[in-house]
């Protein structure tokens, strides 16, 4: 018996599934094992809801974790419709759930990268491999024809980095080092002469209308607090990991107090970059994803 959706009627239309992997995570400790998704990500579930705000869509699935209802609740609130929980490990569930409540109808799924294929090949389409790790751009619409034969169509959608950048960048994680003055905030990092605020999970987002600014150039300017603790002259430099490009450029403003300094970090281009300031002996380095969303490619 073929596995995809049963036939019910000779001339119901077809059953079209799409489906995606939740969007970026956040970076957060081993123990948490339901992270809420990163700014990346937010801004990805957003891309998903211009995508498909008008696209026919009746029936919503998600599993049980934040990152998958996240992905999919501004589509969900765009359309008016609820989403239908469903357990990650509980494939079968999910599809006697879309052939009894969703045959014929347009369905969106966000699933995991080890259960979107499963759920794929479950509703009589190709067996696929498991989702690389570092992807969350794949899209796939598979339809079902009322003879339960599938046709898949692969897809990327959304943000992704230069073809020539590596995704494993080994970002530096903020270690709560406070700078003087300054209420305590999990975005700090320093060493108790220089400090910096990093971007959630790592990585510097450059979007429309802010916050940061694309250049004439191509290049990506993103503003930068530092602060330091001797008198000394602060310099900022830095190089890219993942693939040739020119330095980074930093513009340094007056200090508006003794220790703080407001900067903006220019960036030639999207990657992985290393960022090194320094203020006389001193010198304070971290590794930073820098990527670009929501700009016409």
């Amino acid at each position: 018996m073929h596995r995809g959706l049963r036939v019910l009627a000779v001339d119901q239309p077809p059953t079209t599934v799409i489906l995606v992997r939740h969007a970026e995570k956040a970076i957060v400790p081993p123990e948490n094992k339901d992270p809420d998704l990163s700014l990346a990500g937010q801004e990805r579930a957003q891309e998903l809801a211009r995508m498909f705000g008008d696209s026919g869509i009746k029936a919503i699935y998600a599993t049980q974790f934040k990152r998958t209802q996240q992905t999919v609740k501004p589509l969900a609130d765009k359309l008016g419709l609820p989403v239908t929980k469903t357990e990650a490990k509980n494939t079968t569930e999910l599809v006697k759930q879309i052939r009894a409540q969703s045959a014929g109808q347009v369905v969106f799924i966000a699933g995991h990268n080890n259960t979107v294929p499963e759920i794929i090949a479950a509703l009589g389409g190709p067996q696929l491999p498991i989702i690389p790790e570092t992807e969350y751009d794949n899209l796939y619409i598979l339809t079902v024809q009322s003879d339960a034969s599938a046709k898949l169509l692969k897809l990327r959608y959304g943000p992704t980095l230069p073809s020539d950048s590596h995704t494993d960048c080994n970002t530096t994680k903020p270690n709560g080092n406070t700078p003087p003055g300054e209420r305590p905030s999990p975005s700090f990092y320093g060493n108790g002469v220089l400090w910096t605020a990093l971007w959630p999970d790592g990585t510097v987002v450059v979007r429309p209308r802010g916050p940061g600014f694309v250049l004439r150039n191509g290049s990506l300017k993103m503003k930068f607090p530092w602060w330091r603790s001797v008198p000394d002259k602060l310099t900022i430099e830095g190089r890219r990991l993942d693939a040739s490009a020119k330095p980074l450029r930093a513009t340094i403003g007056k200090a508006d107090r003794k220790d703080l300094v407001p900067t903006y970090l220019i960036f030639p281009t999207q990657g992985c970059w290393e960022v090194t300031g320094k203020a006389g002996s001193n010198s304070l380095t971290f590794v930073t994803r820098v990527i670009k969303v929501g700009y016409r490619k």
